[in-house]
């Protein structure tokens, strides 16, 4: 079951804006095999490349994605937040590091190494340390649950071609989310261009969430990102 806050805008951000949890709580267990095929199958299987594309980089000891999320919410008022959003993690290093920003907004930025969680303070160059318990791999699922839907059980409602952002013709799979009897209806419709992701947006009758990936892969070319700056103060 998503949960209803899945798509009501800023309350889906919460845990992002909060800051870096040292316990994330939330665990997604139903398996990726639970997309479920449409009847009208289409020329090439969609679901096996949407899961390609979104959904094996997930079981990767190793990710990074580099985003632009979008919310927008209707349930109360018309409102519109714009975040850039990076995430980066390697398991077997014990490695992650999450940096959130929205304008007029306080960053938000920590380090995982070693089993010690870093919050840094950009603008003022420090950071305090504490102890971090948790497995990398639950810090990723709860910094991305509103991205890696590849878990929840989904039907497919519709592919094929359309304009989207500036393209003339990208290509789209639109699924169903199940969801408990009497909930909004929620879709979330992936796009991949040349087979690789573009772009997702979840919506619901309460508002959208619009996620715009500049890269989304299981490679880190700056492993620097995992470390504090030389010239940072410890204020622990």
């Amino acid at each position: 079951m998503i949960k209803k806050c899945l798509l009501t805008g800023a309350v889906c951000m919460l845990v992002l804006l909060a800051g870096c949890s040292g316990n994330p709580q939330e665990k997604v267990s139903v398996p990726s095999e639970s997309i479920q095929q449409s009847s009208e199958e289409p020329q090439r299987d969609m679901d096996a490349i949407v899961r390609k594309a979104f959904s094996d980089l997930w079981k990767s000891d190793v990710i990074y994605i580099d985003a632009e999320m979008t919310v927008e919410e209707t349930e109360v008022s018309e409102s519109k937040s714009v975040y850039r959003y990076i995430i980066a993690a390697d398991g077997k290093k014990k490695s992650a590091a999450l940096e959130i920003e929205q304008q007029d907004t306080e960053k938000v930025h920590c380090i995982i190494r070693d089993n010690v969680l870093y919050r840094i303070n950009d603008e003022g160059k420090s950071y305090t340390t504490e102890e971090y318990k948790g497995k990398i791999e639950d810090f990723v699922k709860a910094y991305t649950k509103d991205m890696n839907l590849s878990e929840t059980s989904m039907s497919r409602e519709d592919t094929g071609l359309t304009p989207f952002n500036g393209q003339k013709e990208i290509e789209f799979v639109k699924y169903r989310i199940a969801v408990e009897s009497g909930s909004d209806k929620i879709t979330v419709t992936y796009y991949l261009k040349d087979e690789k992701p573009y772009a997702e947006v979840m919506q619901s009758e309460r508002g959208k969430t619009t996620i715009l990936f500049r890269s989304l892969t299981n490679k880190i070319a700056d492993k620097t990102i995992f470390e504090v700056p030389e010239d940072y103060e410890n204020l622990s």
